[in-house]
């Protein structure tokens, strides 16, 4: 057996879920960027929570869980069912942030695997003409398949351009 002295070194996810313990409101925010161009399917319920008030971090042992709206926790880097401890309290938002997660949370949807919603997000998109939703749309536009969430998407990259 052999042991190695490297420490065990997380991701680029990982990294970007454990800096909403940090009590930060420019780490919480860079998170929530991180997490919505991750492409993780764990990035929409942790981001939702934030939102909601359902993301806790524990700031000694430095996790993050989800608490869902049944009242189930989960580890927030993994997905798996965990037990928060009696320090873990809500992340916490200013305006600035609210926005952030607002327009995370709408790019996360224009990925659901639902095109109804698809559709629906990227309609809000050709409203706000948000710049910053140009490379997800790109993306989302070559890997449509549905001909309605397409045009939505086309539409909603040339009311950006």
């Amino acid at each position: 057996m052999i042991v190695s002295g490297m420490p065990v070194l997380a991701g680029p996810f990982e990294d970007a879920v454990a800096q909403f313990a940090n009590d930060s409101f420019s780490d919480t925010e860079a998170a929530v960027g991180a997490l919505a161009t991750s492409g993780n399917p764990l990035a929409f319920p942790i981001i939702d929570a934030l939102q909601d008030g359902r993301l806790l971090a524990d700031p000694q042992s430095r996790k993050v869980f989800v608490k869902d709206k049944s009242g189930k926790v989960t580890d927030a880097a993994t997905g798996e069912a965990a037990t928060a401890p009696s320090g873990a309290v809500a992340v916490r938002l200013n305006n600035r942030l609210r926005r952030t997660v607002e327009a995370a949370l709408g790019g996360l949807t224009l990925l659901s695997p639902d095109p109804a919603k698809r559709i629906q997000a990227a309609q809000s998109v050709f409203k706000t003409h948000d710049a910053a939703f140009l490379p997800v749309i790109e993306g989302a536009l070559q890997k449509e398949t549905n001909s309605g969430a397409k045009r939505a998407f086309a539409e909603a990259k040339a009311a950006i351009v």
